[in-house]
């Protein structure tokens, strides 16, 4: 905060107009690549865009405008994450654990990190975008297979990301 890498909006309405709030979504997928990064590029993963619904009680658009937007954004290189009491989205390690689970509702843009990989698997287009954004020195075709073999396994298949039992794991303490 102290880097003035957070910004924030405020829609007071309890229950907005989906055509409002799909014009706010919009605007904050033009207006966050301008944002200032505090570090004179272009990029920061600290920057963060947060707009808040504090009197919303029903939290069927948020995950609407998550749902149409998230493309949009991932296509671009950042994330749109949706946040609201009671959001029952698991956790990637705990699936008891609702990390989206947030005391006000809220959708909130950041930039795309490498760790974002295993959230993008669910469609050709976002690991694409992954790719893409992590891998610009790969050529277009070698993407392509790329996205399109680890888009033909199950989404709940991420090599990099599996549990591994502790006599295969990589420990040298044998």
């Amino acid at each position: 905060m102290r880097r003035d890498l957070l910004w924030m909006a405020q829609v007071p309405a309890a229950r907005p107009r989906p055509m409002w709030l799909r014009a706010i979504i919009r605007d904050a997928l033009e207006v966050y690549p301008e944002l200032p990064t505090g570090n004179g590029s272009s990029t920061s993963v600290l920057r963060g865009l947060i707009t808040v619904f504090p009197n919303m009680t029903d939290y069927t658009l948020i995950d609407e405008i998550h749902s149409e937007f998230k493309s949009n954004f991932v296509e671009r290189g950042f994330m749109l994450g949706q946040f609201y009491p009671g959001c029952d989205q698991p956790g990637l390690w705990n699936k008891e654990f609702r990390p989206l689970d947030g005391p006000l509702p809220m959708l909130v843009v950041r930039s795309m990190m490498t760790t974002d990989f295993p959230f993008l698997l669910d469609r050709p287009e976002w690991a694409d975008a992954y790719v893409r954004k992590f891998a610009p020195t790969l050529p277009a075709h070698v993407r392509s297979v790329m996205v399109s073999r680890l888009t033909s396994r199950p989404a709940s298949w991420v090599p990099a990301y599996e549990v591994q039992p502790e006599d295969e794991s990589c420990s040298t303490s044998r």
